[in-house]
């Protein structure tokens, strides 16, 4: 079974936790891959998120965002008062299209998310549109795995990745900042019966049981949480460790490949009796918890993408044959692959 979320064996996950790691060895990998920048530990990427609002001084504010995008971030958004204007997106690219940017709606918001949605590269005139409007610019890097060479500038102000989506590990997020942002002290980590939950989600056993479980009964909206900024898990750090130092991630690690499909439901039940556990992302977006109507390409988006895994592949040749097999596992079903831009 190829799971949805990144697993490890149980060989490699004692491995990793037996390696030799120091708080100041996995500071210094961070420092290595962001040089110019400083990169912030926290648990989860809402936490990132969260601490790169408290940074910016962002509260009361109003933030632009696609409203195609995962309503865990509610929450953080709620917690500092900022209001959030949707942008609806173009359909074949998921993300906003440039043209949304445009001068007088600028003028109405304080700041703006750039997603890279399911790990896709933000539209260069995007960024040139609001950096010549000077807002400030917060880039959401949820979807993309971590840089396997140094990255010596971002665009915006900041960005924020979310580790579990493309590493094995239970929890973590990382905010980077410009160099002279000064690293808070963060509380510690606390465990909590999702912190095992996700622990559990590291072994495939436990991760396809989970996907069965989720075939058989309806998705439901839930309301999100979250408590506060914390530190990430010592698991995680252990963990991060090992696969920086010990073990490196190949090139052309992806979070996951979207598809437009007639019936999700039955494309995702096709693609777990063929063993892969594909999602859907989202069912609820952001947006469409304010009104319905008003973002028509994203309540298409939500209710005819489904998501299959691509934490697993490591090259550009398996990619092409990955694809390929999940192209004919959905004869049928399959209207449109994704955003099939140059990535």
């Amino acid at each position: 079974m190829i799971s949805f979320h990144p697993t490890i064996t149980y060989q490699t996950y004692r491995e990793a936790l037996a390696a030799p790691y120091t708080p100041r060895a996995l500071a210094r990998a961070f420092r290595m891959m962001f040089p110019n920048h400083t990169s912030i530990l926290t648990d989860s990427g809402r936490s990132a998120l969260a601490l790169i609002i408290e940074t910016l001084k962002l509260r009361g504010t109003r933030l632009a965002l696609p409203a195609f995008l995962c309503n865990v971030l509610l929450p953080v958004l709620r917690h500092y008062d900022i209001t959030p204007v949707f942008i609806d997106i173009d359909p074949k690219t998921f993300e906003p299209a440039p043209e949304s940017y445009a001068d007088d709606f600028l003028a109405r918001v304080d700041a703006v998310l750039l997603v890279a949605t399911y790990g896709n590269t933000i539209p260069r005139a995007s960024r040139a549109k609001i950096r010549n409007a000077g807002k400030i610019t917060i880039e959401d890097y949820a979807h993309v795995a971590l840089p396997r060479e140094p990255v010596t500038t971002i665009h915006g102000h900041a960005r924020y990745y979310s580790l579990p989506k493309t590493l094995s590990v239970p929890d973590g997020g990382l905010a980077i900042f410009h160099k002279d942002v000064a690293p808070p002290n963060l509380p510690p980590h606390t465990k909590t019966p999702e912190f095992f939950k996700n622990c559990l989600k590291l072994f495939n056993p436990f991760t396809t049981l989970v996907a069965h479980l989720k075939s058989l009964r309806e998705a439901r909206q839930t309301t999100p949480v979250w408590k506060r900024i914390e530190e990430p898990s010592i698991i995680t750090k252990r963990l991060l460790y090992y696969f920086l130092y010990e073990n490196p991630p190949a090139e052309g690690r992806r979070y996951c490949y979207p598809f437009i499909v007639l019936n999700p439901d039955s494309a995702q039940q096709l693609l777990l009796e063929n063993g892969i556990a594909a999602e859907r992302l989202w069912l609820d977006p952001i947006g469409l918890f304010r009104t319905y109507g008003a973002y028509p390409n994203t309540e298409r988006a939500a209710v005819s993408v489904i998501c299959a895994p691509g934490w697993h592949i490591h090259t550009k040749e398996k990619e092409k044959t990955y694809l390929a097999l999940l192209k004919n596992i959905l004869t049928g079903q399959l209207t449109h692959f994704g955003d099939e831009r140059k990535r």
